[in-house]
């Protein structure tokens, strides 16, 4: 079955799907890849900002049940696949799926309004994905090495950063 393109519905829509192809889905799904360190651990971050309004499978697990989106596509990038059968890809799925957590969802909005925001965001996206070893040992660095219970370790690095220009520019 073939994917349904709509470019009337804004320019995060990567796709829609038949009705067929979703009839299964009770609430948003996020397919994401199960390999992926860094992807598991923001899925679990973000299982917590959305609470029971999304659901989250590997993708490993759900594209045989999109034939739609080709597999190829679920290895480069998450999805996310509402009831209606509207599809979002990469970063936009990441911001629509922030609309079903209390806060963050004004980032859609501005991913749908901003073609500055939308190509920046993108570019990063893309970037990440070809860096997720690297971007895994990163936010583990940062963020510490439990996505249920984060540390705000950035924070202490950015002081320690701040004080050591202080010093150097008071010491010099």
């Amino acid at each position: 079955m073939k994917a349904i393109k709509d470019q009337n519905k804004g320019p995060a829509l990567y796709t829609r799907l038949p009705e067929d192809n979703v009839s299964q889905l009770e609430k948003p799904l996020l397919i994401w890849d199960g390999q992926c360190g860094f992807c598991h651990y923001w899925v679990i971050r973000w299982k917590i900002m959305t609470g029971e309004f999304v659901n989250y499978e590997p993708y490993q697990e759900a594209a045989g049940r999109f034939p739609a989106i080709p597999e190829e596509e679920f290895r480069r990038a998450a999805f996310l696949i509402e009831p209606n059968g509207n599809v979002y890809r990469g970063m936009g799925a990441a911001y629509r799926t922030f609309t079903y957590g209390r806060r963050w969802g004004f980032l859609f909005r501005l991913y749908q309004s901003s073609g500055l925001f939308r190509k920046t965001s993108d570019s990063l996206y893309r970037w990440i994905a070809r860096h997720r070893p690297l971007m895994f040992r990163l936010t583990k660095l940062l963020w510490g090495k439990n996505p249920a219970n984060p540390k705000l370790y950035w924070l202490v690095y950015l002081l320690a950063l701040a004080l050591g220009g202080f010093m150097i520019v008071n010491l010099c």
